[in-house]
């Protein structure tokens, strides 16, 4: 099973939910609030950045928005380079 998780880079902080996918690949995703706080600013940026194609990419998962760990760090590497 590949592990796409990135426990040990996101922080203490926050609570990952790490589920196996049909695949067989493990997700590990966040909240709107988990993230935001990983991020140090406010929901509605993240909501806004949703809106505008900015930030992180983002899944619906039925009337919720959740963010992928790995395109977290992925989107927080791009822009420290």
């Amino acid at each position: 099973m590949k592990d796409e998780c990135s426990r040990g880079r996101v922080g203490p902080a926050v609570s990952v939910g790490c589920r196996s996918g049909r695949d067989g690949h493990r997700r590990c995703v966040g909240r709107v609030e988990e993230v935001a706080e990983l991020l140090g600013v406010a929901t509605g940026t993240l909501y806004n950045w949703r809106y505008r194609g900015e930030g992180p990419k983002s899944v619906r998962a039925g009337k919720r928005v959740r963010y992928r760990y790995a395109d977290i760090v992925k989107k927080e590497e791009n822009r420290n380079v």
